[in-house]
């Protein structure tokens, strides 16, 4: 069995507004967001966006992945989880800081190295077939 990858690939993005066709109603909660443990983080100087994708190694999306963003600076702080959508797309509302993203699955596996989270941030989270235990 070939050992466990997690390769990233980190573009920092100054702007933290982007529209979209077929975008959200002003208001509304991203899915990523609706499945997040808590309330989702209101928008404010103090919070950073991060967006994602959860990718397999081919950079085919993987959807349905739940990711955990763990500060690794702050034990005080709860680690927040939020939900690949079909698209494998995820988002985050986090407070500054610098965290590890980690893909949280039965049969696959990924993380990220510590990455400095200020306004915003985008992560591409690629996943592998998880080892098995013998």
């Amino acid at each position: 069995m070939r050992p466990i990858t997690a390769v990233v690939l980190v573009s920092l993005a100054m702007a933290t507004g982007t529209a979209a066709a077929g975008g959200l109603r002003r208001g509304a909660v991203p899915p990523a967001e609706r499945t997040a443990s808590g309330p989702p983080a209101r928008a404010s100087a103090d919070v950073a966006t991060v967006i994602g994708r959860v990718t397999s190694p081919a950079g085919e999306a993987v959807g349905g992945v739940t990711v955990l963003a763990a500060d690794v600076r702050s034990q005080d702080r709860p680690h927040r989880r939020v939900q690949s959508d079909r698209a494998g797309q995820f988002r985050f509302a986090l407070p500054p800081g610098e965290y590890v993203f980690l893909a949280l699955d039965r049969d696959l596996a990924g993380s990220t190295t510590p990455m400095t989270v200020a306004r915003a941030l985008e992560v591409v989270l690629v996943v592998s077939p998880a080892a098995l235990s013998t």
